[in-house]
């Protein structure tokens, strides 16, 4: 069955040198499709999509979204039997997205697909909970773009080889990828907002995987990683923890070699955030 719903659509445009003027139009927002599915109707090739996936019997913690590249559809990732199985584990819940829009709508889009999909499948409390976002290149620039505009609901973000621009704030937690044989513009983009967020002591690891371009490869391993360590420490009782990152391990980007925090002999500033050394481990091997 499909449900069709009414709403006032806001509009904003950007300038540079003024304040956003909104522009309220009138127009049909989208449709639930089996009622685990909301698509947009969106002018021109603007698209947008959602779907969600919830573990059987489990009331979960958190929403996992996941984003590809090149503004693909992403909804089938809600499907993935290998994000079903980490789901599982994590107690999460997965958000396949289809991003091909304006990221900034894209974002709030997100949220009011999430709402009518639970509405509709009876799992209100779904709604509130906070995101981890997992993007890979487009999906990358769209999972930062998420976090920023809604860091207080975001555990913490992974940008898998997405061109990135440092927002000059300070951000949520996140693990930033870049790949050895990539574009050199792309991976200064990276490396610019990595070294820009450790500044303003944000918990941010970087990772450069060698001899690898700009494919996934194996990324979401280390991406699975992170977010299993940081669920322990910054999730606790429905609550977002700030992170110290004087309690975890340091990682070394030149040499790979990390140590606590009050041993690392190298420029903090300039070091990953590696948490545990379980996570540290996989980060090691990944950059190798």
């Amino acid at each position: 069955m499909r449900v069709f719903i009414p709403f006032i659509l806001i509009l904003t445009l950007f300038s540079c040198d003024s304040a956003p003027e909104p522009i309220v139009e009138s127009m049909e927002r989208g449709e639930i499709i089996d009622n685990w599915t909301y698509e947009f109707f969106l002018e021109g090739r603007d698209q947008n999509a959602y779907r969600l996936w919830v573990p059987e019997n489990t009331t979960v913690k958190a929403i996992l979204v996941l984003a590809p590249g090149g503004a693909g559809n992403g909804t089938i990732f809600a499907n993935s039997k290998a994000w079903q199985e980490y789901a599982r584990e994590e107690n999460l819940a997965l958000l396949g997205v289809h991003v091909n829009s304006p990221l900034a709508s894209a974002a709030s889009n997100l949220l009011f697909a999430l709402e009518q999909i639970t509405k509709a499948r009876d799992l209100g409390y779904i709604t509130s909970l906070p995101f981890l976002l997992r993007g890979y290149s487009h999906g990358g620039r769209f999972s930062q773009e998420f976090a920023s505009t809604y860091a207080d609901r975001t555990i913490a973000y992974a940008n898998i080889k997405g061109t990135i621009i440092q927002t000059g704030s300070k951000l949520p937690p996140s693990l930033l990828i870049s790949g050895g044989d990539d574009s050199p513009g792309r991976n200064l983009a990276i490396t610019t907002v990595f070294l820009a967020q450790r500044k303003l002591k944000t918990f941010t690891c970087f990772a450069q995987q060698p001899n690898v371009g700009h494919e996934l490869g194996n990324s979401d391993v280390l991406v699975k990683a992170f977010f299993s360590s940081i669920l322990k420490e910054r999730l606790k009782n429905g609550e977002l923890i700030t992170l110290n990152e004087s309690n975890y391990l340091l990682g070394n980007n030149s040499n790979l070699e990390y140590s606590a925090y009050n041993e690392f002999q190298e420029t903090i500033e300039e070091a990953s955030c590696l948490f545990d050394a379980e996570f540290a481990s996989v980060w090691q091997s990944f950059a190798e």
